[in-house]
């Protein structure tokens, strides 16, 4: 190979000389000689001298350099390797092409990876490089999907902390806390986003968040409803008082709708035994006309 070290040449008899283009006294230096075929000849002088030649081959050796690889996340896209000279083989975790070098850091996960290249051949080489993937951040949270316009601020949990908050609605979320005031929202769909970045690798999630325009508290306690029992096991009854007719919507603390039933006649009897796990809830009370007449809390023991 070009890149071999300088070789002796060796005779069965000494005493000659050697001669051709790479030879330096009785060495030859591929360097020199250069890529291609070179005859090489060996001449022992005198009457009873002799005179040999032999073909050398030289190629040119590959270099199989790896390219060095930035750091890469989970959730990023394969990316194909190179090295300088083509023509080799790719292994290591996370290789899913071998002859084109494709690496999905999403199948070698977080880590650091060793990827060797290899040319095969007697003037072949091989490299290793490393290749450090680092795990994406999960940016899924969770949080109120419905609030009144009167409702006090809620906050949003996100399952990774240390990210950063927005929304369509602007100031009406904590960009640190995730506090959502539906106050300041008004009324409408506002959509709710969630930026966290771990050593360079970022994530984002969305929802959306609906403000209703609820009645306000002053109307809504003029109609009386009664539940009983409170606390309940989840069998309950409630006397929508002056709402004979209409929909009865219970949701949790975050705003989630549990259940939606109709009722007639001022009343509804309810078993929710195991639709309701042990916490507080809200029982809302809308007319025929779809328009919201109380909120009432209950406990579910």
């Amino acid at each position: 190979c070009l890149s071999d070290p300088i070789q002796n040449l060796v005779a069965a008899e000494g005493g000659g000389t050697w001669s051709g283009v790479g030879v330096v006294g009785s060495t030859f230096d591929p360097s020199i000689a250069g890529v291609g075929n070179h005859i090489i000849t060996y001449t022992i002088p005198g009457v009873c001298g002799s005179s040999d030649t032999e073909l050398i081959a030289v190629s040119n050796a590959f270099n199989a350099t790896i390219t060095p690889q930035s750091n890469l996340c989970t959730a990023d896209a394969s990316v194909n390797l190179t090295a300088v000279d083509l023509g080799g083989t790719w292994s290591g975790i996370g290789i899913t092409d071998v002859i084109n070098g494709t690496f999905d850091p999403s199948i070698s996960g977080a880590g650091t990876h060793t990827i060797t290249y290899t040319i095969s051949g007697g003037c072949g080489d091989v490299d290793t490089e490393s290749i450090v993937v680092t795990q994406t951040p999960d940016a899924n949270f969770t949080g109120a999907t419905t609030l009144c316009d009167y409702n006090s601020p809620v906050t949003f949990s996100p399952t990774t902390s240390g990210g950063t908050w927005s929304s369509s609605c602007g100031v009406c979320i904590d960009v640190n806390l995730g506090e959502f005031n539906p106050a300041t929202a008004g009324v409408g769909s506002w959509t709710i986003a969630y930026t966290v970045t771990i050593s360079g690798c970022s994530n984002n999630t969305s929802s959306n968040i609906v403000v209703d325009a609820c009645a306000s508290n002053q109307e809504l306690t003029a109609n009386d409803v009664l539940i009983y029992p409170n606390p309940t096991n989840g069998h309950f009854t409630i006397e929508t008082g002056s709402t004979k007719e209409g929909i009865i919507q219970i949701t949790d603390n975050l705003g989630k709708i549990i259940v939606v039933e109709s009722f007639k006649n001022g009343s509804k009897t309810l078993q929710l035994s195991t639709e309701l796990s042990t916490g507080s809830y809200f029982v809302k009370v809308y007319n025929d006309l779809g328009v919201l007449k109380n909120i009432v809390r209950f406990i579910k023991k």
